[in-house]
């Protein structure tokens, strides 16, 4: 407004600073965002329902990958993040890495059952054998995004963070939950 009361006919004026660049990029990232999230979700609905056939495993799998996405913002929130555009990914990211969990974990649970254990044996045997490689893979995973702390700008470190609280929370629901919710069914 205070350039249109200027009223100039031979020059012309834009304003630009940070502010307006940052909150362009922030638009343009959740544009994306909206378009990302669905995607992804879309494909790990599809990996699953080829890998799983059971409605129920996939309903579950999918659940345990939101409540870990829910932990991940709310943990954020809980530390006070200031969510920027490379945080807006991270739950592509969680769902990505998170969905090898899941299926590790009830392939072997469907394993055991078809060699006649029990339901809790063959949760009990999923956790213990799988829990632990994926343990493993857990903390390389987060060891290697834990390398973005080094980093001078803020918004990778927070990314870093962020994932590694993600990875982690998935990984905790996914031995957790996943197993429980096989052997209640």
């Amino acid at each position: 407004s205070i350039i249109d009361e200027q009223n100039l006919a031979s020059t012309s004026m834009i304003v630009i600073g940070m502010d307006i660049t940052s909150r362009e990029i922030l638009e343009a990232t959740q544009d994306s965002f909206q378009i990302l999230l669905p995607a992804a979700f879309l494909l790990v609905i599809i990996v699953r329902g080829l890998v799983y056939r059971n409605v129920l495993d996939m309903v579950a799998s999918l659940l345990a990958l939101g409540f870990a996405i829910i932990w991940t913002y709310g943990i954020g929130t809980l530390l006070g993040f200031v969510f920027n555009p490379m945080t807006l990914a991270v739950p592509v990211v969680i769902a990505g890495l998170g969905i090898d969990y899941g299926i590790h974990l009830t392939l072997r649970y469907k394993e055991e059952r078809a060699n006649g254990e029990s339901p809790r044996n063959s949760a009990r045997t999923s956790v213990s054998w799988v829990g632990s490689a994926l343990l493993i893979a857990t903390i390389t995973t987060l060891a290697a995004f834990a390398a973005n702390l080094t980093s001078e700008m803020a918004a990778l470190r927070d990314f870093g963070i962020l994932l590694g609280v993600g990875i982690a929370s998935a990984f905790v629901i996914m031995v957790t939950f996943v197993p429980s919710i096989r052997q209640i069914l």
